[in-house]
């Protein structure tokens, strides 16, 4: 399991708190609406301080419900939340498939069913299979969100990272993305952002990157990515 830093260096002159978030992954089947970005993490940083933002190759699956109807700035409260496995490739080209999750609608709550399933994702993937035991008017009506979720150190659940309201009877795969975002700004951790409706905001691609970088604030307000 890899871990990842990301390093903020306040050089303004002034006070700032800054965000965390992961760029929304890939999802296979159909949704409501669109799929969100949730924040991660937030720290704060007096002019010359560091900000260190810690992530994990860890992931999860969570269910939950948005504290209104999805958009910028809406908080998610998350009921449960369970590990998986993204699906790999072995060297020799064998395919080991990724976690499958069941998602259960009953008695007016989202839950994760205890039925074992055949895992099912794909490379780089895991999967989410609704159940046909609510409906879509359920989802809308209930606020219901699912999604994927992370982990700071690989210990455990640590936050939401992409949420999206779920249709019944669909099975889900979820591919979760390397790239991470930082922006500036007083945010609710947990709660909904569109990065395309962001000022300041800096990619960290951690496919073409260390695994530890440093993010310099400077005088003029900009956000220079530096690898280590």
């Amino acid at each position: 399991m890899t871990n990842k830093t990301i390093k903020v260096q306040n050089r303004t002159g002034s006070n700032y708190s800054y965000a965390l978030f992961n760029e929304a992954p890939r999802v296979e089947g159909h949704v409501q609406g669109k799929v969100w970005s949730n924040i991660f993490r937030t720290l704060r940083a007096p002019d010359g301080a560091t900000a260190s933002f810690s992530v994990s190759s860890q992931y999860f699956a969570f269910t939950g419900t948005s504290e209104g109807r999805p958009d910028d700035g809406v908080g998610v409260d998350v009921s449960s939340e369970k590990p998986i496995t993204l699906g790999s490739v072995r060297p020799d080209g064998t395919h080991v498939p990724g976690s499958t999750v069941q998602l259960s609608g009953e008695d007016n709550a989202l839950r994760f069913g205890n039925d074992s399933s055949p895992d099912s994702g794909f490379a780089g993937a895991f999967s989410i299979c609704s159940n046909s035991d609510f409906t879509s008017n359920d989802a809308n009506r209930g606020n219901y969100i699912v999604g994927l979720g992370g982990s700071r150190n690989g210990q455990g659940f640590d936050g939401p990272l992409a949420s999206f309201v779920p249709e019944p009877a669909v099975q889900y795969q979820i591919l979760p993305s390397n790239t991470w975002y930082l922006t500036l700004g007083d945010y609710s951790q947990g709660s909904l952002i569109s990065k395309d409706r962001l000022g300041a905001i800096v990619a960290i691609d951690f496919n073409n990157l260390p695994a530890n970088v440093t993010v310099v604030h400077d005088q003029t307000g900009q956000l220079d990515l530096q690898s280590n």
